[in-house]
């Protein structure tokens, strides 16, 4: 899977070798593309529900908090406009999130390895 060309035009990258790393493509793709806020919450939901990488669980949570308050708090007219954070990314906790997602698709390291070492497996030293 490629990653969204909205975060190939914002981060001025190709991350097509980064197939495997597609939850953290996923979460760039959900803050940069526009959508309604309920939509960028639910792409968001998906991937705090299939990942198994528990850093980035704790820095979705209150990206999906924030964006949910703003939803929560707008005039019932306004909740289906079609909005994009990238004016939020450099302000937690978008940042947090978009600097670790970048991080790990900049990775040499498959996904699997990433989140093995999270859980603080390594290779054997003979």
């Amino acid at each position: 899977m490629r990653a969204p060309k909205a975060y190939e035009t914002c981060y001025g990258r190709n991350t097509s070798m980064a197939a495997d790393k597609k939850e953290y493509q996923s979460v760039l793709g959900a803050l940069v593309d526009y959508g309604t806020l309920a939509s960028i919450i639910n792409k968001l939901n998906r991937v705090l529900i299939a990942t198994e990488d528990t850093d980035l669980k704790k820095l979705i949570e209150p990206v999906v908090a924030r964006v949910d308050k703003v939803l929560r708090d707008l005039p019932n007219d306004k909740k289906s406009v079609r909005a994009s954070l990238r004016q939020q990314l450099k302000v937690e906790p978008f940042k947090s999130v978009v600097e670790y997602c970048q991080k790990c698709i900049g990775s040499t390291k498959p996904q699997w390895q990433i989140i093995a070492e999270h859980h603080g497996w390594g290779p054997k030293i003979k």
